[in-house]
C-alpha cells in the first residue's frame, strides 16, 4: 500500500513535468517563428537545445502536408497521452484499458483530427475570400496558405466529374463540407468517448 502511494505520488509530480516540458515546446515552437536562428548568448538557444531532440524524433516527410509540418503536434499529443495516463494513476492507482483508450481517442482529437479541421477551415475561409476578391496579391497569398486544403477541393472537383466549376464555387463546397464533417467526426469522437469508458475493465 505505501509502495502505491509513492508511486502515484511519483506519477502525478512527473506528469507536472511532462506539462512544463510541453509549455516548453509550444514557446519554443512559437519563438522559432520570431528567431529562427539564435546565437549560442541567447537563452533561446539553450531551450531549443532542450527540446528540439525530442522534436526531431517526430520529423518525418509523412508529418508534411502542404507547406505545414504536423511534427511538433504529434510530438506534443504523444506527450500528452503520456502526462494524461500518469496523471490518472497518480489520482485512482490503476489504469484501466477504459482509461488507457479514452485518454488516446481524446489525444487524437485535441492533437490530431481537431487541429487538422481547423487549419483546412481557414485555409478555406481565405481561399473563399481571395476567389471573391479582384487583389492578384490576395490570389498569390491564398495558393500558399490554402495548399493545406487541396485534398479537399481535389475531392469536390472530382465529383464534378465532366462539368466544370469555378473556383468560388469548389471553395464554398469544400468549406461547407469541412463544417459538415467536423461537426459529424466530433460526434463520432464524442460518441465513442463515453462507449469506451463504459468497458468494463
Amino acid at each position: 500500500m505505501v509502495n502505491n502511494v509513492i508511486l502515484m505520488k511519483l506519477a502525478l509530480f512527473l506528469a507536472r513535468l511532462l506539462n512544463v516540458y510541453s509549455i516548453l515546446i509550444w514557446v519554443r515552437i512559437i519563438l522559432s517563428w520570431i528567431f529562427p536562428h539564435p546565437s549560442r548568448q541567447n537563452w533561446i538557444y539553450w531551450m531549443g537545445r532542450l527540446v528540439d531532440p525530442y522534436l526531431g524524433a517526430f520529423k518525418s516527410n509523412k508529418s508534411v502536408i502542404g507547406r505545414l509540418d504536423f511534427s511538433p503536434i504529434i510530438a506534443i499529443g504523444v506527450l500528452s497521452i503520456v502526462e494524461s495516463i500518469l496523471q490518472y494513476y497518480g489520482y485512482y492507482g490503476t489504469i484501466t484499458l477504459s482509461m488507457f483508450l479514452y485518454v488516446f481517442l481524446a489525444a487524437f482529437w485535441n492533437y490530431g483530427l481537431s487541429i487538422y479541421f481547423w487549419i483546412l477551415f481557414f485555409a478555406l475561409v481565405f481561399k473563399t475570400i481571395a476567389s471573391f476578391s479582384s487583389n492578384s496579391q490576395m490570389w498569390g497569398m491564398a495558393e500558399g496558405i490554402g495548399s493545406a486544403a487541396r485534398p479537399v477541393t481535389d475531392f469536390v472537383r472530382s465529383f464534378a466529374k465532366n462539368r466544370i466549376l469555378s473556383e468560388k464555387t469548389v471553395n464554398v463546397i469544400s468549406l461547407i463540407l469541412v463544417l459538415v464533417v467536423w461537426f459529424m467526426v466530433k460526434y463520432l469522437v464524442g460518441w465513442l468517448g463515453t462507449l469506451v469508458l463504459r468497458i468494463p475493465m
